[in-house]
């Protein structure tokens, strides 16, 4: 593992009683951080396609790229989540990938991801639009390991649990987590305090 992540046991991360959401959010993510040495991308409560919160700290190297040539209208990793719930690793998507997601993630060093879906698919029967929560993870050197994506789908399940639009954050709290979702997650905001 990199970068002090200890594998045994994967612990997902409650919110400790009386725990202020940039805190729980910031510990969250720097232990993310720490298996994912390629970068993470983390869209929370997405709803007509877009996000309550967006976090990543994947590089300028492919985010540029991606943004200039639309890739999220195509992006197999979209595709997946809009009928999916669960995780998948990206090596079961390549054959979808049309428009070179995969060959860039490659050429920026992201050579092996999991992709995480949360939320509820929706209901024929129901008007209500779904909350949808997803997630990229990448590592250059090996693929993710079963337990570490079953770990990073129960992280984000919690992500998407403690920050609900309808959960009782402070203003403070949420002031803070639109801060931080208008802004690159940048590595110093990652590393321990």
């Amino acid at each position: 593992m990199n970068r002090g992540f200890s594998p045994t046991p994967l612990k997902v991360s409650a919110r400790e009683h009386g725990e202020a959401a940039e805190n729980y959010v910031l510990r969250v993510l720097r232990q993310i951080h720490c298996l994912t040495a390629a970068g993470f991308s983390i869209a929370l409560h997405a709803r007509y396609g877009v996000p309550s919160y967006l976090w990543t700290n994947m590089s300028a190297a492919f985010l540029d790229p991606y943004d200039q040539a639309a890739m999220l209208l195509s992006d197999p990793t979209v595709r997946w989540v809009r009928e999916n719930r669960g995780w998948t690793h990206w090596s079961d998507l390549r054959a979808m990938d049309t428009s070179g997601v995969f060959d860039l993630a490659d050429r920026c060093g992201m050579n092996h991801g999991v992709t995480v879906s949360i939320g509820c698919l929706r209901r024929p029967s129901s008007s209500e639009v779904p909350r949808l929560t997803l997630g990229n993870f990448a590592r250059p050197d090996r693929p993710f390991q079963h337990d570490e994506a079953q770990w990073l789908h129960d992280q984000l399940n919690a992500l998407h649990f403690e920050t609900d639009p309808a959960q009782p954050l402070s203003k403070e709290d949420r002031s803070f987590l639109e801060r931080l979702s208008m802004t690159m997650v940048g590595h110093l905001a990652l590393q321990s305090k």
